[in-house]
C-alpha cells in the first residue's frame, strides 16, 4: 500500500458488519492491487467511518466505495517516487479471479516492465514473461492477446501483424497513463492492478533519503 494511511468517511446508513465487508472488498480491488515497488510498510492501513445518517443501498454503496478506493489507488501509484507514468494492468478472460489478479499484479510489480515503460520500450517479451511468472494456474501462451492503450501488440502469443515498435515508442512517450490489457482467453474473470514506472529518480530518492 506504498506506506499509506487511508481514512474514508461516509454518511451511508449501513451496519457495522456490512461496512467492514464493503471495505474489505473495496480494498482487495484497489489498494491490495496497487504497487510502487512491491514493498509494504508496517503502518499501511485503510479505515472507514460513517455517521449513518442517510439510507443507502448495499449494492450502490459497494460500487461507490470501490470506485473511490480505486481512484485513490491510482493517485498513489501515479505519485510514486520518481514516477513518470501510471500503469494500469487489466487481466481479462481468466479462468478464475485468482488467475486474473495474479496476472494483473505481476505486470505492475515487474521491475523489467517498469523500467522498459520508463524508457518507452514496448517490449512485449517482458509482458509475456510477467504473465508466465505470475503463478496463474490456467494459461496457454498461444491464447494470449495483449493491447497497450487499445493498440494490439500480441496476438495468440506472438507479435501482432500490426506491431510497430517505432509507433509504440511514440505512443508510450506521449502518454502518462499506460493501460496494458491482457486477455488470457481462458474464462470470464477479470481484475485490474495499478503501478508506476521506475526511473533513475526512484533510485536516487531511496539511496539518498538520509542525506
Amino acid at each position: 500500500m506504498a506506506t499509506m494511511l487511508a481514512f474514508l468517511t461516509t454518511d451511508a446508513a449501513v451496519t457495522d458488519t456490512d461496512l467492514e465487508e464493503a471495505l474489505r472488498q473495496a480494498v482487495q480491488e484497489s489498494f491490495n492491487m496497487m504497487s510502487i515497488d512491491m514493498d509494504t510498510s508496517t503502518s499501511d492501513m485503510a479505515i472507514i467511518m460513517t455517521n449513518g445518517s442517510v439510507a443507502a443501498s448495499k449494492v450502490q454503496f459497494q460500487e461507490a466505495l470501490s470506485f473511490v478506493c480505486k481512484e485513490l489507488a491510482k493517485m498513489v501509484a501515479k505519485d510514486g517516487e520518481g514516477a513518470t507514468k501510471l500503469i494500469v494492468a487489466q487481466a481479462k478472460a481468466a479462468a478464475s479471479l485468482s488467475d486474473a489478479q495474479k496476472v494483473a499484479k505481476s505486470i505492475v510489480t515487474s521491475n523489467l516492465i517498469k523500467t522498459a515503460l520508463y524508457g518507452n520500450d514496448p517490449n512485449w517479451g517482458r509482458l509475456m514473461m510477467a504473465i508466465g511468472n505470475s503463478g496463474a494456474a490456467h494459461m496457454l501462451e498461444q491464447k494470449i492477446d495483449i493491447w497497450i492503450n487499445d493498440t494490439l501488440i500480441v496476438q495468440s502469443g506472438k507479435a501482432a501483424a500490426s506491431y510497430n515498435a517505432t509507433e509504440l515508442r511514440d505512443l508510450l512517450e506521449d502518454h502518462e497513463e499506460i493501460v496494458i490489457c491482457i486477455s488470457l482467453n481462458q474464462g470470464n474473470f477479470s481484475a485490474e492492478a495499478y503501478g508506476s514506472d521506475m526511473s533513475e529518480e526512484y533510485v536516487k530518492i531511496n539511496a539518498e533519503y538520509t542525506s
